[in-house]
Protein backbone atom coordinates (compact mmCIF):
# COMPACT_ATOMS: atom_id res chain seq x y z
CA UNK A 1 0.00 0.00 0.00
CA UNK A 2 1.20 3.59 -0.61
CA UNK A 3 -0.39 6.91 0.96
CA UNK A 4 -2.57 8.66 -1.96
CA UNK A 5 -0.42 11.91 -1.58
CA UNK A 6 2.60 9.98 -2.73
CA UNK A 7 1.15 7.51 -5.12
CA UNK A 8 0.57 9.68 -8.64
CA UNK A 9 3.67 11.69 -8.24
CA UNK A 10 5.88 8.75 -7.84
CA UNK A 11 4.02 7.21 -10.88
CA UNK A 12 4.78 10.17 -12.96
CA UNK A 13 8.07 10.81 -12.09
CA UNK A 14 8.55 6.97 -13.28
CA UNK A 15 6.82 8.16 -16.30
CA UNK A 16 9.89 7.26 -19.11
CA UNK A 17 9.65 10.79 -20.57
CA UNK A 18 9.50 12.62 -17.19
CA UNK A 19 12.71 14.52 -17.69
CA UNK A 20 10.95 16.39 -20.49
CA UNK A 21 7.59 16.72 -19.97
CA UNK A 22 7.19 17.44 -16.43
CA UNK A 23 8.09 20.56 -14.53
CA UNK A 24 9.44 18.98 -10.78
CA UNK A 25 8.82 22.68 -9.17
CA UNK A 26 7.21 23.31 -6.43
CA UNK A 27 4.95 26.34 -6.38
CA UNK A 28 5.47 27.30 -2.43
CA UNK A 29 7.46 30.35 -1.79
CA UNK A 30 9.72 29.00 1.64
CA UNK A 31 12.30 31.12 3.28
CA UNK A 32 14.79 28.13 2.87
CA UNK A 33 18.05 30.15 3.95
CA UNK A 34 16.31 30.82 7.34
CA UNK A 35 16.26 27.24 8.63
CA UNK A 36 12.60 27.23 10.41
CA UNK A 37 11.53 30.87 9.00
CA UNK A 38 8.14 32.02 9.50
CA UNK A 39 7.39 34.36 7.57
CA UNK A 40 6.73 37.92 9.21
CA UNK A 41 6.01 41.59 7.75
CA UNK A 42 9.51 42.00 6.51
CA UNK A 43 9.20 39.22 4.45
CA UNK A 44 6.55 40.73 2.20
CA UNK A 45 8.88 42.43 -0.67
CA UNK A 46 10.30 39.06 -1.17
CA UNK A 47 6.85 37.45 -1.33
CA UNK A 48 5.84 40.25 -3.90
CA UNK A 49 8.58 39.24 -5.89
CA UNK A 50 8.34 35.54 -5.98
CA UNK A 51 6.39 33.61 -8.96
CA UNK A 52 5.05 31.48 -6.53
CA UNK A 53 1.20 30.97 -6.06
CA UNK A 54 1.53 29.73 -2.62
CA UNK A 55 3.35 30.23 0.60
CA UNK A 56 4.81 29.04 3.70
CA UNK A 57 5.21 29.21 6.91
CA UNK A 58 2.93 31.54 8.75
CA UNK A 59 2.04 31.85 12.40
CA UNK A 60 -0.30 34.63 13.78
CA UNK A 61 0.99 34.11 17.39
CA UNK A 62 4.32 34.89 15.58
CA UNK A 63 3.13 38.09 13.37
CA UNK A 64 -0.52 38.80 12.42
CA UNK A 65 0.51 41.46 10.60
CA UNK A 66 2.06 39.54 7.78
CA UNK A 67 -1.30 37.89 7.47
CA UNK A 68 -3.43 41.13 7.74
CA UNK A 69 -1.35 42.25 4.97
CA UNK A 70 -1.71 39.54 2.68
CA UNK A 71 -6.19 39.61 3.26
CA UNK A 72 -5.75 43.88 2.64
CA UNK A 73 -2.95 44.27 -0.25
CA UNK A 74 -2.80 40.99 -1.87
CA UNK A 75 -6.46 39.70 -1.66
CA UNK A 76 -8.18 43.07 -1.69
CA UNK A 77 -11.15 43.28 -4.39
CA UNK A 78 -9.41 46.41 -5.91
CA UNK A 79 -6.47 44.37 -6.69
CA UNK A 80 -8.19 40.93 -8.29
CA UNK A 81 -7.93 42.37 -12.14
CA UNK A 82 -4.04 43.43 -11.34
CA UNK A 83 -0.96 41.12 -11.86
CA UNK A 84 0.94 40.44 -8.40
CA UNK A 85 3.64 42.01 -10.76
CA UNK A 86 1.88 44.97 -10.98
CA UNK A 87 1.47 45.50 -7.01
CA UNK A 88 5.49 45.51 -6.39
Amino acid sequence: MVPDEILFQTVMGNYENSDTEIINDTLHFVEWYRKGAVLNFDDRQNILNTYHLFARKFDENIDKNILDWIDSFILSQDNHSRSLFDLR
